[in-house]
């Protein structure tokens, strides 16, 4: 009997045997300490493929990647966690949002949970807080910054002729005409102002008299003086009273009238075309109108037709009468990385601004001054970017810091300093290079790469 490869045989399978064993341990729990409140299951460093921890994070920390602090991680089959079982502080990023302007150094340093900062919003738009506080579900409240609006007017006895909505916009102006009985009788225009508020709004108030004049549709009425007793009324031609007769009469008893005045259709055709607020008629006008037979109309200056203009009258009435929209400025177009100052207003409307950028950032091609015409914004300028030296690029060219780290954009070369000890080697021996910054990305031409030597 041959001893020898027994032996082998021995070694191979204990070798085997321990490559088994070895192969089921696949994940491990490295120093996982750290803001860590609750390892389930407890004590377990070594976990087979398949095999399962979870993690609860303390109170001022999450898991990393996520906005979780529980979570179950799975060991796989190569030897790793499906995701790293880590917890890490609660950390805020500077907030990417469009409405907020931020002053010099209002958003510095490590930003942790509860940290605060001042902040402040853009021209146009509402701040919610003083202060921005770093949360566990980022910064609060949110959002920091609101569109302003104004919500739809509470106008009692009164009526609203535009078109109504739950918000209106900054600029928005909406009619509203008090109701029979009420004054003033004229049309009250308001406007939606950078607060949020109406602004040139009247009360309608209830007119003096024992019984109010009403209103008749399709006929006038005859009440002169305002307070007497009784109405005379005709209807127009087309329309006959609701007796029949070409007059009626109406009395004032205890506050009311006896009778509704009415007008109703007398004869087969149309009458009075409907009336578009801020435009004309331009085809010859008519008492009556025939089926078939039509009108024109064209906007006032500065307001533009929406529809057909040609309006035609048929056995159900007449066509959809078009509208006239009107060219009034819309609030100023918002630039990145800055804000518009107003420069000049008509009725509470912004007609005229300039504009200036956050620290650091420089306007492109300025002008004084950025104007509405007819509806239309003048292109706003852009704010160009800084360039921030970064210590990769300190230590690269063996540059002095500068303030804040931050050059602003330049047509024009710009000198940086060489570190102390430093110069840019050649005849010469300057200690300092020469550099561009343009939109966002700097240039620098030459490093300062010689080491001064003292003797």
């Amino acid at each position: 009997m041959e001893i020898y490869p027994i032996i082998v045989s021995l070694i191979l399978g204990l070798n085997t045997l321990g490559s088994s064993n070895a192969a089921e341990i696949t994940c491990e729990l490295k120093n996982v300490k750290y803001g860590i409140e609750n390892i389930t299951p407890e004590g377990k460093t070594f976990f087979r493929a398949g095999e399962t921890v979870r993690i609860t994070c303390s109170e001022r920390f999450l898991l990393l990647f996520t906005k979780e602090s529980t979570k179950t991680f799975h060991c796989l089959n190569d030897g790793e966690w499906d995701s790293r079982p880590t917890c890490v502080d609660i950390r805020c990023e500077i907030p990417r949002d469009g409405r907020l302007f931020y002053p010099s150094d209002s958003f510095y340093g490590e930003m942790k949970l509860d940290v605060k900062r001042y902040y402040r919003c853009l021209t146009g738009y509402r701040q919610t807080a003083e202060m921005a506080t770093c949360t566990r579900d980022g910064w609060k409240p949110d959002p920091l910054c609101a569109d302003i609006t104004c919500e739809a007017p509470n106008i009692p006895n009164a009526k609203i002729v535009s078109r109504e909505r739950t918000k209106y916009d900054v600029s928005s102006r909406i009619e509203y005409k008090c109701n029979p009985g009420f004054e003033p009788e004229q049309l009250i225009q308001i406007t939606c102002n950078s607060a949020g508020e109406w602004i040139n709004k009247q009360d309608c108030v209830e007119k003096e008299g024992s019984c109010i004049t009403p209103i008749l549709e399709n006929g006038y009425i005859e009440r002169n003086p305002p307070t007497e007793d009784s109405i005379f009324y005709s209807c127009n031609t087309g329309y006959k009273t609701f007796s029949g007769n070409w007059w009626g009469v109406a009395t004032c008893n205890n506050g009311r009238w006896s009778n509704e005045p009415q007008c109703i259709l007398d004869e087969e055709g149309c009458v009075r075309p409907p009336k578009v607020e801020n435009a004309v008629i331009i085809s010859k006008p008519q008492e009556w109108y025939s089926y078939g037979s039509h009108v024109i109309y064209r906007c006032r200056r500065l307001f533009t037709i929406k529809g057909n203009n040609r309006v035609s009258c048929h056995n159900t009435g007449w066509d959809e009468a078009p509208k006239c929209e009107g060219s009034i400025c819309p609030p100023p177009p918002l630039i990145k990385d800055g804000d518009y100052i107003i420069e000049d207003k008509k009725d509470e409307v912004i007609t005229k601004v300039s504009y200036s950028c956050q620290s650091y950032y420089v306007l492109k091609e300025p002008k004084k001054h950025y104007s509405c015409r007819d509806g239309i914004w003048d292109t706003p300028p852009k704010c160009l970017k800084p360039c921030k030296l970064t210590p990769m690029i300190y230590m690269e060219y063996n540059l002095q810091p500068v303030q804040d780290n931050y050059i602003r954009h330049s047509d024009e070369e710009i000198q940086l300093d060489c570190k102390k000890g430093w110069n840019a080697g050649g005849v010469r021996r300057l200690d300092y290079v020469m550099g561009t910054c343009s939109d966002g990305k700097i240039t620098i031409k030459k490093k300062c790469d010689t080491k001064e030597i003292f003797g």
